[in-house]
């Protein structure tokens, strides 16, 4: 029987690169936290500003932080295998022109993670989108789209959005929080095939990993065929 991979796809546990993981310490204990909530893979995917760094700086600023993280894998119960280096890659104009844009996708495939900005999408936003995915033929991963919602008061962007050949990534604690959140992840959850999970761990108190938790909710509401596609959604973005 195939082992269960359980692929945190969002995190910030790279050491001292964001607002994440202030130091290696920090990251051991959040790796600790990882295994404990049964997480076989994680994408590392600190932030990524076109405004403060030019991609070549970042990506040497997140090889040096890596090499702090293999440093110590084994004390984590982790191996180098099971690690991927990515980015959370902040919406700029122009993006999809950007020469290295490439760089920025999860080590060894195409797929990349984009943070959207969180005032009011335009047709202009959706166009970038696209043409990322069919212009420099780049898989695209939209970050925690469950908190652009409320803040799209024109909801026609956002399912303009979706309609795109992308995939979603929701955050755990959208299926932890109050009534309405809940619910509207749980609606959302139903009727899209194309969505992966991520922690989106910051710290060790409020922003903590926590799939195991969120993983449960999702299998009481929706079954494990549900599960089972997320999780196949995550291995076919790492190849695995």
């Amino acid at each position: 029987m195939e082992e269960r991979r359980i692929i945190d796809c969002h995190t910030h546990i790279l050491p001292g690169i964001d607002d994440g993981s202030e130091n290696i310490e920090m990251t051991k204990k959040l790796l600790e936290l990882e295994m404990n909530n049964g997480v076989t893979d994680i994408v590392f995917t600190p932030h990524f500003y076109a405004s403060r760094n030019s991609i070549g700086s970042f990506l040497d600023k997140r090889e040096k932080s890596l090499e702090k993280v293999l440093g110590i894998v084994n004390e984590t119960g982790f191996t180098p295998e099971n690690f991927y280096a990515g980015a959370e890659v902040y919406y700029f104009e122009g993006m999809s022109k950007a020469e290295e844009l490439s760089k920025l996708c999860i080590s060894g495939t195409d797929y990349l993670l984009i943070e959207m900005p969180f005032a009011g999408w335009t047709k202009k936003n959706i166009d970038e989108i696209e043409s990322i995915i069919e212009d420099r033929n780049l898989n695209v991963i939209i970050a925690h789209i469950e908190r652009f919602y409320k803040f799209q008061k024109n909801k026609e962007f956002f399912e303009k959005l979706l309609e795109l050949e992308l995939m979603i990534q929701l955050n755990g604690e959208v299926f932890l929080e109050g009534f309405l959140t809940k619910r509207w992840a749980d609606k959302f959850i139903s009727d899209k095939a194309n969505i992966i999970l991520g922690s989106d761990c910051h710290n060790l108190t409020t922003r903590k990993p926590n799939l195991a938790d969120a993983r449960s909710k999702i299998g009481k509401k929706h079954g494990q065929v549900v599960l089972d596609k997320i999780d196949e959604n995550s291995k076919i973005i790492l190849g695995l």
